[in-house]
């Protein structure tokens, strides 16, 4: 059953879902990532640290510019992250669906992990206010490996090369060594324990031996370009003028044929269903029009 009352109803989610994925298209364009920016979002601790890295405040106000909702972090893992979104226009499009509507948002933040982050990751929505939760929450897990390869730099694969023939070295012997603070180091070596790189007791693990091993054939290419919030203007003029371009296109298209017979509107595809087969709005609608170029 469709959970659409009408098809104007059809019409409008389509409108409007169509504007939403050409912004989050044209945001994930622009906005490719540093990795010493994706670094301070992989070494947070918990979700306070996070919420203080300009990664995550620029996902924000993406999310803002589309129009997508308010973006939080509601739990943190190792290699996991359970993001909130409250105020999602999304459910409303769809409001007699009985279960989770939000996928074209769980896509959109796994296309910015694995394109603008290089962090190949996947991600599902967890918890939608279509069913009955008050926001809706998405999972995202990413890559242990590569998320290893931007989290660590050179400095803490030479802290693991000197843990590996001296487990005992302490932070202070090995500051001295690489010619770094010793609190630099201490902070490096917590993070290589929560990363299971080192033990308890600092001792290289065998994650950790596969690790070095792997970055010593694998040395990461040099990068220089810059964040992309130092350009967010630009950015955000870009996502309005796709979202009008994208509402100018619908409008077109509605006009072009105003008015439906019955075995017209029992044509039009099921929206939710559809999408789910279609993975993306525009392409959805690209498919209707032309089905109804080849029957015209």
């Amino acid at each position: 059953m469709s959970p659409f009352k009408s098809f104007a109803q059809r019409v409008t989610a389509l409108d409007k879902m169509t504007s939403l994925e050409t912004g989050i298209s044209t945001a994930i364009k622009m906005s490719r990532v540093p990795r010493k920016e994706t670094k301070k979002l992989l070494v947070a601790k918990n979700e306070e640290q996070v919420r203080n890295t300009p990664l995550f405040q620029f996902m924000q106000m993406i999310f803002d510019e589309i129009g997508l909702g308010h973006l939080d972090i509601s739990e943190l893992g190792k290699f996991s992250y359970i993001f909130s979104v409250e105020e999602s226009p999304i459910p409303s499009l769809i409001p007699d669906a009985k279960g989770k509507t939000c996928y074209i948002i769980a896509d959109s933040l796994a296309a910015f992990f694995s394109k603008d982050m290089g962090l190949p990751a996947s991600a599902e929505e967890i918890k939608c206010v279509n069913e009955g939760y008050g926001l809706c929450e998405f999972l995202i897990k990413v890559n242990a490996l590569q998320a290893y390869q931007i989290a660590l730099d050179d400095t803490d694969k030479e802290i693991i090369g000197i843990k590996k023939k001296r487990p005992s070295e302490s932070p202070k012997e090995i500051a001295e060594k690489l010619g770094l603070d010793t609190f630099e180091v201490e902070r490096r070596i917590e993070v290589l324990k929560y990363y299971e790189i080192l033990d308890a007791v600092g001792k290289v693990t065998e994650i950790g031996k596969t690790y070095y091993k792997y970055r010593m054939s694998s040395p990461l290419p040099k990068e220089d370009f810059d964040p992309p919030w130092q350009m967010i203007k630009e950015i955000s003029a870009a996502i309005a003028a796709a979202s009008s371009f994208a509402e100018a296109v619908s409008e077109r298209v509605k006009e072009e044929k105003k008015v439906l017979t019955p075995e017209e509107e029992k044509k039009i595809i099921n929206l939710a269903d559809e999408a789910k087969k279609s993975r993306s709005f525009a392409e959805l609608l690209a498919k209707q029009i032309k089905d109804e170029e080849k029957e015209g």
